[in-house]
Parts: C-alpha cells; structure tokens; sequence
C-alpha cells in the first residue's frame, strides 16, 4: 500500500485532542492520526466526517465543561487563599499592635529607669562639683597661708 494520493485513495489527516487520564489532564497526539480511506462512497465519507465531527463536538464540549470545573476551582482557590491572606494580616496587624502597645510600655519603663539614673548623676556631679569648689577654696586659703608663711619667715 503507497502512502501516495491517488484518485481510489483518500488520504485525511486529523489533529485533535485526546483525553489521557480522567483527570484533568490533556494533551496534543505528537503525531498526526493518519487515516486512510479507500475506496469509499462519497455518502459514507461524509457520513463517517459527520461523526468524527460531532465526536470532536462532544470532545469539546466535555473538554470545555471541564475546563469551567478547573476554573471553578481556581476561583474557590483565590477566594479561600485571599481570605486566608487577609485574616493573616489581620491577626500580624493586632499581634503588631500588640507588640508596639508592649514596646511603648517597656520604653516608657525603661525612659523613667534613665531619667531616675540622670537625676542621681546630676545630684552627685553637683555634690562633687560642690566639694571640687571646696576643695579649690582650701587650697587657695592652703596657698595663701603658705605665701604668708613664706613671707614672715623672709622677713624674720
């Protein structure tokens, strides 16, 4: 048999889709379906294209339904994943609030821990300022008593 078309011969090519699985998968033949016809009646030719037509028909059809059954789900999907998203903010939104209202009460404790420490080093530097000016008074008076001593024992 030659795969050449001559004139008792009919040669159709067909590219359609095929179901693989019950799921939704689907994919192209990689080759094309080679049907060869021969010798056949131009009614059962057209007879038999009829059905392959409304087979694809319903192939569609069914492909088709289950293409709006996948989107279906993809929208269920996005609607549940949306949801899912914005109670997740909502909960990191408050658990954040949370921890801010924490924060600002733990710096508020640590700020007036430091403002007590400041006012006891304020206290003490004026108590050491108050010594160091002390201490400055007795060693000028320390000096000039030495100066006066020097000076009486000069003139001695």
């Amino acid at each position: 048999m030659s795969d050449t078309l001559t004139e008792d011969k009919v040669l159709l090519r067909i590219k359609y889709l095929w179901p693989i699985s019950s799921t939704h998968e689907w994919a192209r033949i990689p080759n094309v379906l080679d049907i060869l016809i021969i010798n056949q009646p131009d009614a059962e030719l057209y007879k038999w294209l009829e059905e392959l037509e409304k087979s694809n028909a319903e192939m569609e059809n069914e492909l088709i339904d289950r293409l709006a059954s996948a989107l279906d789900g993809q929208k269920r999907l996005y609607k549940y994943t949306k949801d899912l998203h914005e109670k997740t903010v909502g909960d990191f939104t408050n658990d954040l609030n949370k921890t801010d209202k924490g924060f600002e009460e733990w710096k508020a404790v640590v700020l007036n821990s430091l403002e007590q420490k400041v006012g006891r080093l304020e206290r003490q530097n004026r108590a050491l300022d108050s010594e160091l000016t002390d201490a400055n008074q007795s060693l000028s008076r320390a000096r000039e008593d030495v100066q006066r001593l020097k000076v009486k024992t000069i003139n001695k």
